[in-house]
């Protein structure tokens, strides 16, 4: 999967840069915030996301993971 992830999309490295943060980076950073709302809740939530966004630099558990708010384990 991070093969993939690391792939390029585009042979023109700022075409591939930009499609890597739209379909990637950009939506971790929304889906972590949204996330981070669900935990603040007194529910219990079931989150189901891709793999790609688990994997490498920018991922929801890496950007979880530097807020230092939470202890996340795998």
């Amino acid at each position: 999967m991070e093969k993939f992830i690391n792939t390029p999309m585009s042979k023109d490295p700022q075409i591939d840069s930009q499609l890597k943060n739209a379909l990637i980076f950009s939506r971790n950073i929304e889906m972590t915030a949204k996330i981070e709302e669900l935990i603040l809740l007194p529910e219990t939530h079931f989150i189901v996301l891709g793999a790609g966004h688990f994997i490498g630099a920018n991922s929801i558990i890496e950007l979880l993971e530097t807020s230092n708010k939470y202890n996340i384990k795998r």
